[in-house]
């Protein structure tokens, strides 16, 4: 829910950056690059949108590493088995890494774009902090 917040606020804040007083350059970049960081994130946690449309192999995503140890285990007298145990592990650890990706982005990359936005006149986005009346 926090990557598709996030992944809606930068096409918002796209259109504010677009409204305000910034000069075209490095702002644009840099929103350019943090949206492309959440699309990649995207990608890693539920897989290529277009592949999977039209039935794509493309490499298991955490989430599907998760759907195969629910799968095998659901209906399971035995337990998990090894296949099971490692498919969890490495989700684990890919989630790991995404939640320490999109904390990064959400906690200081976003904030100090905000800042900047506002600074330069642009309109407030929802999620930022309210700008001081004048």
């Amino acid at each position: 829910m926090a990557l598709s917040k996030a992944r809606q606020k930068t096409k918002v804040m796209n259109e504010a950056l677009n409204r305000s007083e910034v000069q075209p350059g490095s702002m644009i970049q840099e929103l350019y690059q943090i949206r492309q960081e959440l699309y990649d994130l995207n990608v890693r946690l539920n897989g290529p949108a277009a592949q999977k449309e039209v039935g794509e192999k493309y490499p298991p995503t955490a989430k599907d590493r998760f759907q195969i140890v629910m799968m095998g285990i659901l209906n399971s007298t035995y337990g998990p088995t090894a296949t099971h145990v490692r498919n969890m592990e490495i989700a684990v650890e890919e989630l790991t890494l995404i939640n320490n990706q999109l904390k990064e982005i959400l906690e200081d990359k976003l904030p100090h774009l905000e800042q900047i936005l506002l600074e330069n006149g642009a309109p407030w986005v929802e999620g930022m902090k309210l700008p001081p009346l004048e």
